[in-house]
């Protein structure tokens, strides 16, 4: 894994710009090839790096609907608790190549497991893919903004009350 060696390149470049400009925030990814994190020596990054995490092999559309994915998922943002201050979450947990003129199911479940997750990790903030055909996926775009200003709302309510608003009673 070149999880140690990333980490250590990050450290050393916001150390760097910290020295020069104290205010600056400095951001990194952490893709999903940076795995093993317990295996990297365990010092948090400098108070001036925020980490956009993105498990993207383990979130990739709907894949988490799996529960061995899933777990994966759990395990990987566990792995990582500790060592970061300020962190994002970067996903495609709800994206699809969409070219069909079907609707795609909300996934209210993995939502609702979701963001929950994300606000109790202290996560602090999210950078989601919206997704185009609008006439078919509007919903999608609709929770994940709804959710991303309330992690602990019901996927389920929220999606009832876009239909009311969408089609009336």
């Amino acid at each position: 894994s070149n999880t140690g060696m990333m980490l250590d390149y990050y450290r050393g470049v916001t150390e760097q710009i910290a020295k020069k400009c104290k205010n600056l925030e400095v951001t990194g990814l952490i893709y999903d090839r940076y795995m093993y994190a317990w295996n990297v020596k365990r010092r948090k990054m400098p108070s001036q790096f925020s980490a956009m995490m993105a498990p993207l092999h383990l979130s990739y559309g709907p894949g988490r609907v799996y529960a061995p994915i899933n777990d994966s998922w759990h395990k990987w943002l566990n792995d990582w608790d500790g060592m970061f201050e300020r962190k994002y979450y970067y996903g495609l947990d709800f994206w699809f190549a969409q070219s069909a003129g079907a609707p795609w199911p909300v996934f209210a479940k993995m939502r609702n497991e979701t963001y929950p997750v994300l606000a109790k990790k202290g996560f602090n903030g999210t950078y989601l893919y919206g997704m185009d055909m609008l006439g078919v996926t509007a919903i999608h775009n609709y929770l994940q903004m709804q959710q991303a200003w309330n992690p602990m709302l019901d996927a389920e309510k929220v999606f009832d009350d876009f239909c009311v608003k969408a089609y009336g009673k």
